[in-house]
């Protein structure tokens, strides 16, 4: 079963790229004079074609700089045009980006000059810094920040901030160059994924570390509860709109990780589970576990860093989070099992971030 169309967003530019293969060869993207060229065939939110579209980027790149000379295929929003632009980056390795004061000058795409350093050949950004810019990956309804506003919560030493409830539908997309797949979350419903969530929970791949084999009726209960409760968020994952995996967030501070290490406030953290076994291998963690982890950096700018507590002997998960840039702190005892404190830093994240 795909997520319904009423989960998608138009706002999160439904459709998928297609980059040319000329566009990718190794032996002259380095030097000299190239283009970047993508199509699209558009569809609207309900599913509906729109026809095809097509971008070509001329650029000339120098080392880990590129320079964009020439822009063909406009672009009607800041969304679609960074989303070019996240492509590219992404697919040619770069660290920073301009584009010419001519390109600028042709009004072809939709920026915001906020989000740059202007020069005297036109406006840069660096890549960490393009990774951050949250309009660019998330459903509109998230790109307001609430207040820091403070309160007690039983069981927790220190108050912790109101946390806000996501909103129904597609929360985060991004297409992931490096697999030529859509990936997306959205905020999982007792309606729509309580039969694939009690299926997948009673699968004993799954079940051997979740340890979650119950009833429909239970797993059901459980689902309502951690929508409804502000700490936690349950999310389903999805390539290509096919869901494949369960996400469930949480803020560390007032988690029952939080006693165990030096907590703070903007802490986030999740629990995964890949419940198709099709979407197993492949080189596929490594990227969507990047993808859950830009999410929750971008879903609040003051989370400056990531925590997980993963059994301390699962180690497939303890080799893919270590690879995408986490990194165990401790091992520690929870009541129930062994677990390893695992930290993911911002600033390292973003710097490297594809």
């Amino acid at each position: 079963m795909s997520s319904p169309a009423s989960m998608s967003l138009a706002s999160l530019a439904p459709g998928k790229f297609v980059i040319s293969p000329d566009s990718l060869d190794k032996e002259t993207q380095n030097t000299g004079a190239q283009s970047f060229v993508l199509e699209m065939d558009s569809k609207s939110s309900t599913g509906q074609a729109l026809g095809q579209r097509h971008w070509q980027l001329d650029y000339e790149r120098t080392g880990d700089q590129l320079t964009v000379t020439r822009w063909l295929g406009r672009t009607n929003d800041i969304r679609s045009s960074y989303q070019v632009l996240d492509q590219l980056i992404a697919s040619l390795g770069i660290e920073e980006l301009t584009l010419s004061n001519e390109v600028l000058s042709e009004g072809a795409q939709a920026i915001d000059p906020r989000h740059w350093q202007a020069s005297d050949k036109g406006l840069t950004i660096q890549r960490d810094a393009f990774y951050q810019i949250r309009e660019t990956f998330l459903a509109d309804a998230l790109l307001t920040i609430t207040p820091d506003i403070r309160t007690e919560r039983e069981g927790v030493e220190h108050p912790v901030p109101v946390r806000p409830q996501l909103p129904e539908g597609v929360l985060y997309r991004r297409q992931i160059p490096q697999l030529n797949v859509v990936f997306e979350l959205y905020h999982a419903t007792v309606e729509h994924d309580g039969e694939r969530f009690h299926k997948w929970q009673n699968d004993p791949r799954v079940a051997e570390f979740w340890e979650y084999p119950f009833s429909r009726e239970k797993l059901d209960e459980y689902l309502h509860n951690c929508r409804n409760d502000a700490h936690s968020a349950p999310l389903i994952a999805c390539f290509d709109g096919v869901p494949f995996g369960y996400i469930e967030t949480y803020w560390g501070q007032e988690d029952r990780l939080g006693p165990y290490y030096d907590a703070r406030p903007f802490d986030h953290g999740f629990h995964l589970l890949v419940g198709e076994p099709d979407f197993l291998g492949g080189g596929r963690a490594e990227y969507w576990l990047k993808a859950v982890s830009h999410f929750l950096f971008l879903l609040d700018p003051r989370t400056d860093r990531l925590v997980g507590e993963p059994r301390s002997d699962n180690k497939n998960l303890l080799k893919w989070t270590e690879k995408v840039g986490w990194r165990k702190d401790k091992e520690f005892d929870f009541p129930h099992k062994r677990a390893a404190l695992m930290i993911c830093d911002k600033a390292h994240f973003i710097k490297h971030f594809e």
